[in-house]
């Protein structure tokens, strides 16, 4: 395996809680769990539990990134 591979599997295996989320955005707990029931971020239900993939919220990060118009 490459690096790139190694790198992109390391990023799914890790998961986040909706905590850890919030903490990393800066946003409220429940804002996250907002996010996750719209499907607007993707997350692994455990049981009763979420757990949201790093390469998941990148991917979060990346679709809400602003783009200037000029």
């Amino acid at each position: 395996l490459t690096n790139h591979h190694l790198s992109y599997i390391k990023r799914m295996s890790t998961l986040l809680t909706p905590k850890d989320v919030s903490k990393i955005l800066q946003l409220r707990y429940n804002k996250i769990l907002a996010l996750i029931k719209l499907g607007q971020l993707k997350a692994i239900r455990i049981d009763k539990s979420f757990r949201i993939t790093e390469y998941d919220l990148h991917d979060f990060i990346e679709k809400n990134r602003y783009k200037s118009r000029c």
